[in-house]
């Protein structure tokens, strides 16, 4: 028989080092954890910076999730519906409701917060 135990654990993750406006927050939260309930600026303060630094660090990331995004909506958008005889017959009398455009990622207008 082998040796080898048959758990299948897997190994523990490598610790991360958040950035510091996460690490603030975290820290604060867990120190007092009362505060969110009866508010506190401190509290309020680290989380603006906190959600300051999530919206610029996504903002400046969209170049690169551009593509994947493009693909992800192109693969969920439903196509048109066969074009009928009474909707050409509309479209020649200038009836026709609109073509629908397709999905596309819009990049956020600001580049930073």
């Amino acid at each position: 028989m082998s040796s080898q135990s048959s758990s299948s654990r897997s190994p523990s993750p490598e610790p991360v080092e958040l950035p510091t406006q996460l690490s603030e927050l975290c820290e604060l939260t867990a120190n007092k954890p009362e505060s969110l309930v009866n508010g506190d600026t401190e509290i309020q303060g680290a989380a603006l910076k906190a959600a300051k630094f999530l919206f610029d660090r996504g903002v400046l990331s969209e170049a690169a999730a551009a593509p994947a995004m493009d693909d992800l909506l192109r693969s969920i958008d439903v196509p048109q519906a066969p074009v009928t005889r009474s909707q050409v017959a509309k479209q020649k009398a200038g009836d026709a409701p609109p073509v629908k455009e397709r999905l596309a990622f819009n990049r956020t207008p600001l580049e930073l917060l």
